[in-house]
């Protein structure tokens, strides 16, 4: 076989593999507080949620048969200093059940935005949920187990306009609702160990071309 046919079917070899490897895509759904459930503001800078459960999902493979629990760690979340955005320090727990099994995961909610009436907690979208561990069978819950991340972004609003100093001052309470998202999978390497490769190939054709 010539050298160009040689280089050529490998790196078809290459793209053939290539294509084969395909992202995993993420899965995304929303809840909401249950009946009588709140974000509440504390004071001092704390929040937590009450009651327990306190969301339902509302969207997706577990809408209906799904309700969850957002736990603050002791001492509540903690807004740090910021007019209009800041920083949340401290580390809770989320739990939601499938009806069965209970998918539980560590959660940070990393920063908090206060515009108007409006709040949003993890506005920069960024990962929050971590140590994940699930048992069930649930299409959504299964998805964000296997990704072994989230990203949980949390929304509530006033009746009239709020600041993020009044949160800190606390005695705030109202409903929230949120989005969770499944972290995209990586394909752990395997597109650059084989595009090495090809290039390891070609490189070897070449020497024997030279020698």
């Amino acid at each position: 076989m010539k050298l160009s046919s040689l280089k050529s079917a490998s790196w078809l070899m290459v793209a053939a593999a290539l294509a084969a490897v395909t992202p995993a895509k993420a899965v995304s759904f929303n809840y909401s507080s249950s009946t009588g459930a709140t974000i509440n503001f504390l004071g001092g800078g704390a929040f937590d949620f009450s009651a327990i459960p306190n969301f339902d999902v509302t969207s997706g493979s577990a809408v209906g048969t799904a309700n969850g629990s957002i736990t603050a760690p002791v001492g509540g979340w903690i807004i740090g200093p910021g007019a209009m955005t800041a920083a949340v320090t401290g580390v809770g727990l989320i739990a939601i059940s499938d009806g069965t099994f209970t998918l539980t995961a560590d959660l940070a909610w990393n920063s908090i935005s206060q515009v108007g009436a409006g709040g949003t907690l993890n506005y920069l979208a960024s990962l929050n949920m971590t140590n994940i561990s699930y048992g069930g069978t649930n299409a959504d819950l299964l998805a964000l187990y296997n990704d072994q991340g989230g990203i949980n972004t949390l929304t509530f609003q006033f009746s009239s306009v709020k600041t993020l100093d009044d949160l800190r001052a606390g005695g705030i309470s109202n409903s929230f609702s949120g989005t969770i998202t499944s972290q995209r999978v990586a394909d752990g390497g395997m597109t650059a160990v084989l595009l090495g490769l090809g290039l390891v190939s070609v490189g070897f054709f070449a020497r024997r071309r030279l020698s």
